[in-house]
């Protein structure tokens, strides 16, 4: 899963080489998947949707500490979300191809969770940089990890 069309498009063009272009993801012969994120795909739910009480604010209800803290998606990415969890049902794992960034490992994490699954095989976006032309030969030692469809 990469943070953004464009890595996802990059991935696919390095490593899956023959694809097709699908709803939300690339796929190859071989039936593995590139999908992306859209940057904030899932984030923290707002007040309101942890009660009605939170859609006005009030300084008496603050400070709002939820137990346990409830993730939403982005309405403008409503159908990615389900992109993602299609293939994750059948997939053997979600390798991580989001930059090597803070917010990026945030973004990724809150996708894991929404999606309930802690499976991830591989980092890649953390090991290589997917601009270099070692990054083929060195993600081809790896792709037993990647999570394939059955």
């Amino acid at each position: 899963m990469a943070e953004k069309p464009s890595a996802a498009r990059a991935i696919a063009d390095t490593i899956v080489k023959q694809y097709q272009k699908l709803e939300g993801f690339y796929q190859n012969d071989d039936k593995y998947a590139v999908t992306w994120a859209v940057g904030h795909l899932i984030g923290l739910a707002n007040p309101e949707e942890y009660a009605p009480k939170y859609t006005k604010w009030d300084l008496n209800s603050l400070p709002i500490v939820p137990n346990p803290i409830k993730l939403s998606t982005n309405p403008k990415t409503k159908k990615q979300p389900n992109v993602i969890r299609k293939l994750a049902s059948y997939c053997v794992g979600i390798v991580n191809a989001t930059d090597c960034a803070r917010e990026s490992e945030l973004i990724f994490g809150y996708i894991m969770e929404y999606l309930g699954t802690t499976s991830q095989l591989n980092d890649y976006g953390r090991a290589l940089s997917l601009r270099t032309r070692t990054s083929n030969q060195e993600y081809r030692k790896k792709k037993p990890m990647l999570g394939s469809f059955s």
